[in-house]
Formats: structure tokens, C-alpha cells, sequence
């Protein structure tokens, strides 16, 4: 159901920002899915009547200044043409920049990232990367940074009708088109301190422009000479062209069909995300975001496993594996909910697991490309319980018993602790507190060449009294003056929050 009146929170309009990146900072200070502000995949090209009424209205702006977040204003030459938007400086709809700082921590996106234009942040002088690859920071050198704001004078000059500046860009986007098809790794020169360029990705330049900032970045530094003075712009000019029709004259090399694999050495099919995959995957840390807010979930209240009701200190056998890839998943969307990076090795490493084996479930999560619906549902599964059982600090207890390398006295005879497979009791008693206080497998733990089937065998084999010991003994380690400082850190119910419809 659309607003039909202004939200309560209208966060302020940053300077330059593009209208869908607005809608999401609106949408999430209100609790709300974008969806319902915007259409999905909105490209910030021109914003319908509907649309900009129903803006309007839930932020409390004018229909001028809507319409000013989006390209309308801009001419032609700067925007595209046609309804696919070609032969401008937009990107591809399907290619998305943001800012890898502050796009992540504030939600911040400009408009003019919406154009090849503009590949730097010159907020945080950092090189824009691709929105699945945002944990890649590159400080954009000066002379990049001077070229950007040489060119966004002249996209303002142009938008507000000076015909030198839209003369200028044009002639500028067809020497940096040749340029893209003939730039290598040592022509032209240009500035020090950008990454190496993407052949494959500077010579997708056609209707639109390079999908990859990078590159897009050291071909617009290469080009720079075309908006020098008009001598300096004709033999560069010259200079390119000559180059291009060197290398349209040039006969390519033949094409070879290649031998027919045996099954064994065809490549691996490569996992494909859908659509629904990624909008999944979005109102999944919708959900997850307004969860931190409203309980105080953190990253460091996962456990080793990702626990389900009935999971009794651990899940069934099969399922180890599972349920410790979707801790690690769980770990990252909580971090990125907090603003943090969220990256694989940084969940792993608090988890105290060195797994890196690449599979679909957190590849999707780490490229910011989409989630399975049965992880989905696992993971909601699992917060739930996690909320409705006390937040516990894991992390706190996994670093209290990691430290502990012999077992305290205990008020019980020695048998009392049976030694299972040649392991002695007193080591297992170890790991039957890290198994039931970290709630984790123990190829997490100090003792990795120990079995988790091992440990759950000693627990079945000792009696209740002995259990007991154990228990005050492991909370007499893990318990420390700050464990309790969050009322809601351990035994205290949480109330869940039930996932946003939109």
C-alpha cells in the first residue's frame, strides 16, 4: 500500500544524491520496504507522474526537487536516448556503481554514478566499484579526482542548456570510445596509481559505456588530452584514430573450434542467481536491520551452529555442515546490518573455523548476488530462536574457553569422567564446554583432532552429577563482570520481530 501522506522520518537529502538511493534511506528509517516507495531495479532515469506524487508526498518535497534526482533535466547527449537510454554516458540498467565506503555505512548513492562520467567517490576520493564488490577499496589519485570535477562543471553547464558543454562531452564520448577499443596495458599514458585496466570489460563499450569503473576510470584519464585546447585535441584525436583503423585493419586470428572434452575435463557448471535469489536476499537484510535495531542483535550472539528449536546442545550429524555454513552467513549479514564489511574471512575467524570452500550459499551472500529460498528460511528460523532463547554472547564464551587449556578441580573422583576413543576424560570434559557453552563443532575449537561425535559419546556416557559439575565449572570460566551488561546478553527473552511485508 502506497503513503498517502509524509512519513514520519524524512532523513535530509544529501547533495547530489539520486532519487532511488534516497527511496532506500526513506524506506529504512520508516520500517518500510522500497518497493513500496520505488519499482524494483529503478535506474534513476526519468521518474513517472505517479511516482513522483507518491515521492512527494512521503518525504515531504516538492515535485521539482523529485524531479531534480533524476536525470530529466539532463539533455539527451548525457542521458541516452531512446527508452534503453543508448549512445550516452549512462550505464547499462543492469550495471549499478556505488561507493564502497560510503554507500555502505550511510546508504549514500549519487546520481551522477549513474553515468561513466563520474567513476570516483569525491566524497571519500575512493574509486566506485560494482555493487557485488564492494569490500574493494582504491583511493582515486588527484589527477582523477581533478578530471571528475572538471567534468561534473560540465555536465551542470550542459544540463542548464549551454551548448559548448554538450558539444564537449559528445566529441569526449567518441574519443573515449575509440580509446577503450584501442587502449593496452602501455598506451596511452596516464596517471600513476590507478589499477591495471580490463581489456575484456574496455572493449564492451558500444550503446553504453564500460561496465567497470576501474577501467572506465583510466580510459576517461587516457582521453583527457580531447578536452585540452582545440591543437591538443585534434592530435590526440588523430593519434587514437589512426590506431583504431590500425587495429580494424589488422586480420584477426583464426578461429579454432576446440576438441570435444571428455566428461571429466569439461569445466564446472557455474551457479546461476535469479532474480527472486537477490530480491530474497535484500528484504532478508531489510528484516535483519530492523531486528538489530529493535533487540540489539549482533554478530557476536552466533554460535558455531546455527541453532533450531529442539537443537539439544547441537543439530543432528547430517546437518553439522549446514548449519555452520549458515552461521557464517548469518555472521556476515549481521555485520553488514551494522555497517560493517561482513566479509567471509572476518565471520570465519570469529566463528574459529579456516573453512573456505566456495559454494553457492555464501557466494551469493559475499557478492551481494541473491540467496536460496530454503537458506532463507533457515536463517530467519534461526534468529527467531535465537531471539526467543536469550541473547547469549558466544563470542565472549568462544575467547573464555579457547584461553583454557587444563580443567579446573573439580569435586567429583577422576572415573568419574570416562576417556572415549583413547582421548582422556579430563580433555573431553574440555570439549564438552566448548560444545555446550559455545554451541559450536569442534573444528572450531582448541582441539580440532577431536571428534564432535566423540564429545556428544562422552556426554551420553556421564551421569547427571558429573554434568552438573561440568555446567558450574564452565559458567565459572565464561562468566566475568561485563558478561551481563546488555540485559538482554543471556537468559532474558527477546521479543522477535516479524519479517516486513512492504
Amino acid at each position: 500500500m502506497f503513503p498517502d501522506h509524509a512519513l514520519p522520518v524524512c532523513p535530509a537529502v544529501i547533495d547530489g544524491e539520486a532519487l532511488s538511493g534516497y527511496a532506500v534511506r526513506l524506506a529504512d528509517a520508516n520500517g518500510i520496504a522500497p518497493n513500496v516507495l520505488i519499482g524494483r531495479d529503478y535506474t534513476d532515469v526519468t521518474a513517472s507522474p505517479a511516482m513522483v506524487r507518491r515521492l512527494s508526498t512521503a518525504a515531504g518535497m516538492t515535485p521539482a526537487q523529485v524531479i531534480g534526482m533524476t536525470m530529466a533535466p539532463m539533455p539527451p547527449s548525457i542521458r541516452g536516448r531512446g527508452k534503453l537510454a543508448r549512445h550516452g554516458w549512462r550505464l547499462h540498467q543492469s550495471v549499478t556503481w556505488i561507493c564502497p565506503v560510503c554507500t555502505d555505512q550511510r546508504g549514500y548513492r549519487a546520481l551522477l554514478w549513474r553515468l561513466a562520467l563520474m567513476p570516483v567517490c569525491t566524497r571519500c576520493r575512493v574509486l566506485l566499484v560494482r555493487a557485488y564488490d564492494i569490500h574493494r577499496v582504491c583511493t582515486a589519485p588527484d589527477a582523477l579526482l581533478d578530471l571528475t570535477g572538471r567534468l561534473t562543471g560540465l555536465v551542470q553547464d550542459a544540463t542548464t542548456g549551454n551548448r559548448a558543454a554538450r558539444a564537449k562531452l559528445a566529441s569526449y564520448r567518441k574519443v573515449c570510445a575509440a580509446v577503450a577499443h584501442t587502449i593496452n596495458h602501455d598506451w596511452p599514458p596516464r596517471p600513476a596509481g590507478l589499477p591495471r585496466a580490463d581489456l575484456p570489460a574496455a572493449r564492451a563499450w558500444g550503446p553504453h559505456p564500460c561496465p567497470d569503473p576501474a577501467t572506465t576510470a583510466t580510459i576517461l584519464t587516457a582521453a583527457q588530452p580531447a578536452l585540452g585546447s582545440k591543437r591538443a585535441r585534434e592530435r590526440f584525436t588523430q593519434e587514437v584514430m589512426d590506431r583504431y583503423e590500425q587495429r580494424a585493419q589488422t586480420p584477426s586470428a583464426p578461429v579454432v573450434l576446440p576438441r570435444t572434452l571428455r566428461p571429466e575435463e569439461r569445466p564446472p557448471v557455474l551457479p546461476v542467481y535469479r532474480y527472486a535469489d537477490r530480491a530474497r536476499l535484500t528484504q532478508l537484510t531489510h528484516d535483519l536491520r530492523q531486528l538489530v535495531v529493535a533487540t540489539g542483535l549482533h554478530a557476536r550472539h552466533v554460535p558455531g551452529f546455527l541453532l533450531l528449536l529442539g537443537d539439544d546442545p547441537v543439530p543432528p550429524g547430517p546437518l553439522w555442515r549446514e548449519r555452520g555454513l549458515a552461521a557464517i552467513g548469518l555472521h556476515m549479514l549481521i555485520s553488514r546490518a551494522h555497517g560493517e564489511p561482513g566479509a567471509a574471512t572476518a565471520a570465519c575467524h570469529d566463528l574459529g573455523t579456516t573453512d573456505t570452500e566456495t559454494n553457492f550459499f555464501l557466494d551469493g551472500i559475499r557478492l551481494h548476488r541473491g540467496i536460496p529460498a530454503d537458506q532463507d528460511e533457515l536463517l530467519l528460523a534461526g534468529v527467531e530462536h535465537l531471539l526467543d532463547s536469550g541473547l547469549v554472547n558466544y563470542r565472549r564464551r568462544r575467547q573464555a574457553l579457547r584461553a583454557v587449556r587444563r580443567l579446573p578441580k573439580l569435586q567429583i573422583p577422576a572415573d568419574r569422567l570416562p576417556d572415549i576413543s583413547d582421548v582422556p576424560g579430563h580433555r573431553l570434559a574440555l570439549c564438552w564446554m566448548w560444545v555446550h557453552l559455545a554451541r559450536g563443532p569442534m573444528w572450531t575449537s582448541p582441539f580440532r583432532s577431536i571428534r564432535t561425535s566423540t564429545v556428544m559419546a562422552f556426554d551420553a556416557a556421564i551421569d547427571p552429577e558429573a554434568r552438573l559439575h561440568l555446567h558450574e565449572a564452565a559458567h565459572a570460566i565464561t562468566e566475568g563482570p561485563d558478561l551481563h551488561a546488555n540485559p538482554t546478553e543471556h537468559g532474558i527473552t527477546v521479543p522477535t520481530t516479524a519479517r516486513s511485508t512492504g
